[in-house]
């Protein structure tokens, strides 16, 4: 439990960081113009706005301590982009966006403009500005570059306008770029004239650590458009390449969502957590790889049984009402799984799911009785804050046959089922109850009150 000091400082923290709180909301796009989203509804931030916030951040360095550091990057990092957004504006996208206009140099500058915009909002624009220039061609390759080599342009921006380079000269490899295609020496190491020479020794003469990581995430931008094209979504793949690891990264993640099917993590969930600020780029990988497992055990759990072929019309019948059972189960547990992601963005949080599902199939068929209580306990975990839905996960999983004693569930059968399942939930609000105690060492009643059930 913090100390009455630490509580009073952080209390003091709040109230001088309250003019930048809508830094801790997230960017999306709003009538042709970047808001931020936050608890108190969306916020059009303007010079003033960000000057006190600003001025908000000067002054909550002069009583941060160690521990609110994170904090107050986050938010000045924030503020950076907050500034570089603001003066965007395309209230004409739709049409911005159209091969006639998109091949006029003005409307490609401002194109490239809005791709810091398309890379910083977790949710999608109404159309891509990266798909609107790759389809006007080699021509805008100048103004990509002339994005890429400015430093005051954020670093993930950089990275969508490098990734759409290497995907036009993927796009175009009979073209001749003599006359279109700048000399990318300076700007991306060893790219030159020929596309295909990048080499991650060519990035050993940077002059420092952040120069080298910004050269090799701008190099593997390149490489994967080269490689690859331009992938479904530009902003979620660009996001992921601007780390010095990003190429391993983006085929990690882009794997595991292809194998995952219709049961893994959704990309617009992948999507949202690592443009969000959420989940950084390590995470967001073993975030998809973490879903796969998942998917494999909902997949089996759909399977449809082989039946002879001489099967009689009620045992096909049974058949087929346990597989839609079984389909309510997989997608009930599926969509508790993306809430679990959102809420936590914990890979390791995700890990723990799929043994905790194999245990509760063991107790019976996936019938509503067992959906139902599942489904309960799973509900009680994310009422915890995030950092205690691992642990919960964890001893439910761990204790399994404490909490459903196998014989006592065999002995219940079929017809008693659901109401054994209902008397063993005081059992695992006990668990969140006590796990709240450990953490904060105060008796604090789950969200909802007291022993309301799920």
């Amino acid at each position: 439990m913090p100390s009455r000091y630490r509580r009073q400082q952080q209390t003091a923290l709040r109230r001088v960081l309250a003019p930048a709180g809508w830094l801790g909301g997230r960017p999306e796009w709003y009538e042709g113009r970047i808001v931020w989203r936050d608890h108190h509804g969306l916020m059009l931030p303007d010079a003033n706005d960000l000057a006190l916030a600003e001025r908000a951040l000067r002054q909550a360095a002069r009583i941060a301590t160690a521990a609110d550091a994170a904090l107050l990057n986050r938010y000045r990092s924030r503020l950076s982009l907050a500034r570089h957004l603001a003066p965007l504006h395309a209230a004409e996208l739709r049409a911005l966006v159209q091969p006639l206009h998109a091949r006029q140099p003005a409307n490609q500058r401002r194109l490239v403009a809005l791709l810091a915009a398309e890379v910083a909002c977790p949710l999608p624009l109404p159309e891509s500005p990266a798909a609107a220039l790759l389809a006007a061609g080699p021509p805008v390759a100048s103004v990509l570059v002339a994005s890429i080599t400015n430093e005051s342009v954020p670093l993930a921006a950089r990275s969508l306008a490098a990734l759409l380079l290497g995907a036009l000269a993927h796009t175009h490899p009979e073209a001749t770029f003599e006359q279109n295609w700048p000399d990318l020496s300076a700007v991306i190491p060893g790219a030159a004239r020929n596309p295909g020479v990048m080499t991650p020794e060519t990035l050993r003469g940077a002059k420092n650590d952040k120069q080298e990581d910004v050269a090799s995430a701008l190099q593997h931008a390149y490489t994967c458009g080269l490689q690859l094209g331009l992938p479904p979504d530009p902003a979620f793949a660009a996001a992921l390449l601007a780390v010095p690891d990003g190429l391993v990264l983006a085929r990690r993640c882009f794997q595991a969502v292809s194998e995952s099917g219709r049961f893994g993590l959704p990309p617009a969930l992948l999507r949202e957590l690592l443009l969000g600020g959420n989940a950084a780029p390590p995470a967001t990988a073993e975030l998809a790889e973490a879903g796969v497992t998942l998917a494999e055990l909902l997949t089996e759990l759909t399977r449809r049984p082989d039946l002879p072929a001489d099967a009689s019309r009620p045992r096909r019948n049974l058949a087929e009402r346990l597989l839609l059972q079984r389909g309510e189960f997989a997608a009930a547990m599926h969509d508790l799984a993306c809430r679990y992601a959102r809420s936590s963005a914990c890979p390791a949080t995700l890990q723990v799911l799929p043994p905790f599902m194999q245990a509760m199939l063991r107790l019976g068929p996936a019938s509503p009785d067992l959906q139902r209580a599942t489904v309960a306990a799973l509900e009680i975990g994310l009422r915890l804050p995030p950092t205690l839905q691992r642990c919960y996960l964890e001893q439910l999983t761990s204790r399994h046959h404490d909490f459903w004693p196998p014989e006592a569930a065999r002995a219940a059968g079929a017809p008693g089922l659901g109401a054994w399942l209902d008397s063993r939930r005081p059992a695992v609000q006990a668990l969140a109850r006590q796990l709240r105690r450990q953490a904060y060492g105060v008796v604090v009643p789950p969200s909802g009150g007291g022993r309301k059930t799920a």
